[in-house]
């Protein structure tokens, strides 16, 4: 595992924490993470090499992000390919409950 990608995977980590709230996370939480690393200068740099790095770019990528994401949460998936509100690295992403 590259070094960029293990440090993205602390970001993700450490965003999940600082958002935790007491009635949960919400729904759009994939959109608000790639949010915060397309807000970061140095972790959207991390997040573009990796995906220029991957043979299958974004699809590689994103996917990987959101299965962290969903992971972290231990939240389930429920609405799939819904649009994104707030960030630009990705057109949808897959609700989660």
């Amino acid at each position: 595992m590259s070094l960029d990608k293990v440090e993205l995977e602390r970001f993700i980590e450490t965003k999940i924490e600082n958002f935790a709230q007491d009635d949960g996370y919400p729904p759009n939480i994939i959109d608000h993470i790639f949010y915060e690393i397309e807000q970061s200068a140095l972790f959207a740099g991390r997040y573009h090499r990796l995906v220029s790095d991957s043979a299958k770019g974004e699809k590689t990528v994103n996917p990987w992000i959101g299965r962290l994401v969903k992971q972290y949460t231990k939240m389930e998936k429920d609405k799939l390919k819904v649009p994104a509100q707030l960030s630009s690295l990705i057109e949808t992403y897959t609700e989660l409950k």
